[in-house]
């Protein structure tokens, strides 16, 4: 893989895991703080959610090179759609596959912009 593109996808992987991990296990530590009982049970599942975000967000360095356009885009959706695809039973999870899907379609706005500015100017 390109320097450039190693450089960006490690940020993008690093804003996924901020925002699918670190977020919501700040949020739940706000929300449930020390209580004790099935409150707890909040941490678990985020616990489980982090670890599956951070398997399935690692795809993103599974493609070696990102030669042409339909490679960046399926490297970089794959993830929310392989998420989308375990949460689309439960509606209520509509909002996170919807922000996931957001944030993607900016990395590869922001991937495609760059490497083709890279491209032109070097």
């Amino acid at each position: 893989m390109k320097k450039i593109q190693k450089k960006y996808v490690r940020n993008y992987y690093a804003i996924a895991i901020l925002i699918n991990v670190v977020l919501p296990v700040l949020s739940m530590i706000y929300v449930i703080g020390n209580r004790k009982g099935e409150a707890q049970m909040g941490y678990f599942i985020i616990g489980i959610w982090g670890l599956i975000c951070i398997f399935v967000y690692s795809i993103y360095f599974a493609i070696p090179d990102f030669n042409k356009n339909w490679e960046k885009v399926a490297g970089l959706l794959f993830p929310t759609i392989l998420l989308s695809l375990a949460l689309i039973k439960y509606w209520n999870f509509a909002l996170v596959i919807l922000l996931n899907l957001i944030m993607n379609g900016f990395f590869i706005w922001h991937l495609t912009k760059k490497t083709f500015h890279n491209n032109v100017y070097n």
